[in-house]
């Protein structure tokens, strides 16, 4: 997993994996999540990723991928 953080759009991208998009999917408004071309869960997106998990400059890809398994309890389920 690799977190890519920009503070400056407020914006947050979690790799789950190596490779290219294939499909994105609208989870909810703001967070976006990215699937391969064989439909497994490639990346997640948060825009206005303060109001999801505060202070940004302390965010880990751990505490991101907690958030999510919190959330919505399945973050590797495939493309509809």
């Amino acid at each position: 997993m690799k977190l890519d953080i920009d503070e400056r759009a407020n914006a947050v991208y979690l790799y789950l994996t190596d490779g290219e998009v294939a499909k994105s999917k609208v989870l909810e408004p703001g967070v976006n999540y990215d699937y391969d071309s064989e439909g497994n869960l490639r990346g997640i997106e948060v825009i206005h990723a303060r109001s999801v998990f505060g202070d940004l400059s302390t965010l880990t890809a751990e505490r991101m991928r907690s958030v999510f398994i919190a959330t919505y309890a399945r973050p590797n389920r495939k493309a509809a």
